[in-house]
Formats: C-alpha cells, structure tokens, sequence
C-alpha cells in the first residue's frame, strides 16, 4: 500500500518568476500556463507597489528580539542507523529529515550559515542546523519546494551529492527548476508542476499551488 503524502513541490511565487520560452506544447495548455511562456496565479492579481514603499518598510520595521532558548541535542548515529523507527527531525528553517521504514526525506536542505549566494553576505543564520551534512543518514530523497535561497541552497546540496556520489538521492523540483541541477552536475532529478504526481520508494508526492 502507498504511503500518501502532500507536500509542497512549488508556489504562486516560484512559478511567475521563471525563465521564460520553454516547455510550451501540452505544458502550455494548463490555465496557469500564458501564452508567452509566463505563468498566472491562481487566486490573486498582481499588485504593483513603487520602490519607495520597500524602502519605507526596511527604514521602520522593527526585527523581533533575538530568541535564546535551550536545542535539543540529536543523536546523529541512531538516526544514520535507524530502520524501524519513525521520526521527524526539525533541523532549522524549512529542512526536515523524515524517516519511515528505513526510508529518508529531507525537505528543503539548506545546512550552511547563510541564505544567499555570497559567502559574506545576506540573511544569516541565529542558530545552527540541529545536524550537519556529515552527521546526515543517508538520504533517499530530497523535497525542494520553491526556489528562494533559503530552501534552495546550492552548496548544501553539491556537499549532499558529493557525500552519495555512488547513491544519489532522487530530487523532487518545481517545474523549470532541473535545469538549475544540472549545471551543477546534478542529474537524478524530477521537476513536477502544479497538481502532478510521482510514485517514489513507496511514497506519493503531490505538487500543489501554494501563496509565499
């Protein structure tokens, strides 16, 4: 029997920010597919703000205080060796490890300090991940959901590839987003778009529309 699972395989936002002029013919035939290769949401208009809007919101917000609470310690060696025992590790932000009858999901792998495509600038992280990429189980499949930096990490998943080079986990992408792997030389990927599906290892994952 299937295990059924739901999980975010894009969003509103990822969709109407693509590369454009590819992957037309029956792709193009979905209502959320325009014409020129561009894509629509599915409930709400776009709305146009000016510029001076965003610099009014980063001149007067006011970032919450930083959090100091107790982490929990994982025990990196159970959960590499773990076969019958279900868990679910949050290892920060939107990284998930998922484990299930000796199969493991990651969702989101970004393990590095922070959310950009520089080294020495950009959002960084306040706490570290609750695993590193070499404290990680072996990784049977990877769920990315959208493309922004934060779940999108380039070198998390280089560092994850080069660690299962002879095992590669099968990679789950929003539409338009493969090719983004292979110039990376990652290839044992699946794109999907809003309401496919794909059987993998005994799990079902949906791609579903999502507001970001």
């Amino acid at each position: 029997m299937l295990i059924k699972l739901i999980l975010i395989s894009s969003t509103l936002m990822v969709l109407c920010s693509c590369s454009q002029n590819r992957y037309l013919s029956a792709q193009s035939m979905k209502p959320h597919h325009l014409k020129d290769g561009t894509f629509t949401n599915n409930y709400i208009e776009s709305i146009d703000k000016p510029f001076s809007d965003l610099l009014k919101w980063r001149w007067n917000r006011k970032p919450p205080d930083s959090l100091a609470f107790p982490l929990a310690k994982n025990d990196p060696e159970f959960l590499r060796n773990n076969r019958t025992e279900p868990t679910l590790t949050w290892i920060g932000h939107a990284t998930l490890l998922l484990q299930y009858d000796g199969f493991n999901i990651l969702t989101d792998p970004h393990l590095t300090q922070r959310a950009s495509p520089l080294s020495f600038a950009g959002p960084e992280r306040y706490t570290p991940p609750g695993l590193s990429i070499e404290e990680l189980p072996l990784i049977d499949l990877i769920i990315i959901s959208h493309n922004h930096y934060d779940s999108l990490d380039k070198l998390t998943l280089k560092k994850i590839h080069e660690k299962q080079k002879d095992n590669p986990p099968r990679i789950f992408v929003p539409f338009r987003q493969k090719q983004w792997f292979e110039d990376l030389e990652i290839t044992n990927v699946v794109e999907m778009d809003w309401w496919e599906e794909q059987e993998y290892g005994g799990w079902r994952i949906h791609a579903v529309p999502v507001q970001h």
